[in-house]
């Protein structure tokens, strides 16, 4: 496509990494925000001084990925290395987090240790199965990192299930109900501080069929497509796994092409069918050496 579809990548490079980064910022900064900052350092928090502690952390954590992203690079670890290994180090959390937001029985103290002992198997297997004990870039090869992943996603769930199980919290989800909004604060953020002003019904109505759209056909593309772009190479290996067809058909191609080569060169042939022969000559004569040493 020439130069247009080098714009074309860049422009999908740049929003496949600006996308997930402001996500992360916007998670942190809602984290420290509301979690850390108003829930006990300053519980009568205005609705300005969150806005700028909120800024302070989007800063804060911009810088530190941006150095972080760096250093990683500089020492040479690949981003699927990263991603392999976050797995690692935080699956454990992903079953124990889905069962406070879905399990009324699930307690805290059953996903606290579930992601600290997950996170402590994962890590224990991931390096037992490198076979070396340390932390490099072999141990982002494929097996060590499943291993290492399933281990941490399957005890971190199994052991905040055990103790929610034996111990369930029965919550009802009344604090999160009483959670206090920018908005309802006494003092009222000024809207030349918002991005877009103060969202009207058919605002976030326009917004969220936006959010919907993109969302089910960016699902479409990334499931869908694949599938059906690799339709024959995944009906090549079912077949594979269930048939020797494959194999013997890359057999007989081997053969054809073996045949092929014999013909196109003879006198080669003749001179290692020779060869063949004064082998199987001396493996003769070998044996019956031996047979006469015995007797």
């Amino acid at each position: 496509m020439g130069k247009f579809g080098a714009i074309l990548l860049l422009i999908m490079v740049f929003m496949a990494v600006t996308s997930p980064g402001s996500a992360e910022l916007v998670a942190v900064f809602t984290l420290v925000t509301y979690d850390i900052y108003r829930t006990y350092i300053n519980p009568k928090a205005t609705g300005k001084q969150i806005l700028k502690v909120s800024r302070l952390i989007v800063l804060i954590s911009g810088l530190l990925m941006g150095v972080l992203a760096v250093l990683l690079n500089l020492v040479g670890v690949s981003l699927g290395w990263v991603y392999l290994a976050m797995g690692v180090f935080i699956c454990s959390a992903v079953i124990p987090v889905a069962f406070l937001l879905l399990w009324s029985g699930a307690t805290a103290t059953g996903a606290i240790a579930g992601c600290i002992i997950g996170c402590l198997a994962g890590v224990t297997t991931w390096l037992s199965v490198t076979q070396n004990a340390r932390v490099n870039l072999d141990t982002g090869r494929n097996a060590p990192m499943l291993a290492g992943n399933l281990i941490s996603i399957l005890t971190g769930g199994a052991v905040c299930a055990a103790i929610s199980f034996f111990n369930p919290q029965n919550y009802t989800w009344d604090t999160t109900r009483h959670l206090t909004m920018v908005d309802l604060d006494h003092s009222k953020v000024p809207e030349e501080d918002l991005p877009a002003k103060v969202f009207s019904k058919g605002y976030l109505t326009f917004w969220a069929i936006i959010a919907i759209v993109g969302g089910t056909v960016g699902s479409l593309v990334i499931i869908v497509l694949p599938l059906y772009e690799s339709y024959e190479t995944i009906l090549e290996i079912l077949n594979g796994m269930f048939t020797d067809d494959i194999m013997l058909g890359k057999i007989s191609e081997l053969d054809t092409k073996l045949d092929a080569i014999i013909k196109t060169n003879p006198e080669r042939t003749y001179l290692l069918q020779k060869k063949q022969e004064k082998a199987k000559h001396e493996h003769l004569e070998l044996t019956e050496t031996t047979t006469d040493v015995d007797l």
